[in-house]
């Protein structure tokens, strides 16, 4: 068997390890979230979803030991990959010292500004899941968007972002108001090194556009927030602490909403036209 050392000297000499041997050499922190991927045929599925092109520039969110950052090189002239732990940050530095096209940072990437980032990008990750949703968030309506996005997530919360009306939440919302999310992969948990409680999906969000100018939008979320602040309370209760009864009355109407509707009954399209109706009126 090959020792740590021997196993650390650099990136091609990494390639040709299997994943799985290379995650044993580590300690996992929980704080972070940490998971190994260990199956390659997910790792290639996940970049494969990325539909990368040599020139595109691609980030990485929670590098790891460097297992997808080893794929994603291979696609990609430009790939920024982002890991917060200091003890994994030194074995990536080590590993990818020899590659030119692989620019490793010891940074938050809830920290880091969008606007650093090129114009055109893609977020393609193997991420922590306990920061997703602030991922999501942070990046999606930063003003500098990624233009796809691919990640590895809780299950779970994938099946929540794709939902459709009648089971909506803010996150769907504000997801599907951005891009087209679509889950390309349900992933075992035995795929990861240590195995987490849950079972994993690749999802991917693609066309991520803006539908509303920047001023309506953070009126749009104000709003959809509020509507969900209180799931078991109907919708138009939620509102009346945003909005005069007579608005939320008349952009019901207008949005064809019943009246006793709560949140996550109402579909994309009807929140757009609700907050449309509340524009004119301000």
């Amino acid at each position: 068997m090959q020792n740590k050392k021997n196993n650390t000297v650099g990136p091609e000499k990494f390639k040709q390890l299997r994943p799985s041997k290379q995650a044993n050499y580590f300690r996992t922190d929980k704080s972070y979230g940490q998971h190994f991927l260990t199956d390659k045929n997910i790792l290639q599925q996940i970049v494969a979803g990325g539909e990368i092109a040599p020139d595109d520039f691609i980030l990485e969110i929670g590098a790891g030991e460097g297992v997808l950052t080893c794929e994603l090189s291979k696609a990609s002239k430009n790939v920024l990959s982002l890991e917060i732990d200091q003890r994994l940050f030194k074995i990536l530095e080590e590993k990818f010292s020899a590659s030119s096209n692989v620019k490793i940072k010891n940074e938050d990437a809830l920290k880091l500004d969008p606007q650093s980032l090129p114009e055109s990008y893609k977020i393609i990750s193997n991420i922590p899941y306990n920061i997703t949703s602030k991922i999501l968030e942070k990046f999606l309506t930063a003003s500098n968007q990624p233009t796809l996005i691919v990640l590895l997530v809780q299950k779970e919360l994938a099946e929540r972002v794709c939902a459709g009306e009648g089971d909506k939440s803010f996150l769907s919302v504000l997801v599907q108001y951005f891009g087209e999310p679509k889950i390309l992969k349900v992933v075992s948990r035995f795929s990861f090194s240590p195995p987490p409680q849950v079972e994993s999906a690749i999802l991917k969000i693609n066309n991520i556009t803006r539908r509303l100018k920047e001023s309506d939008e953070k009126i749009f979320f104000q709003l959809v927030k509020i509507g969900f602040s209180q799931k078991r309370k109907m919708l138009k209760k939620n509102l009346k602490s945003f909005l005069d009864e007579k608005v939320i009355l008349s952009g019901f109407k207008e949005a064809r909403i019943d009246l006793n509707a709560r949140a996550e009954e109402i579909s994309l399209e009807k929140w757009l036209i609700l907050a449309k109706n509340v524009f004119k009126k301000e």
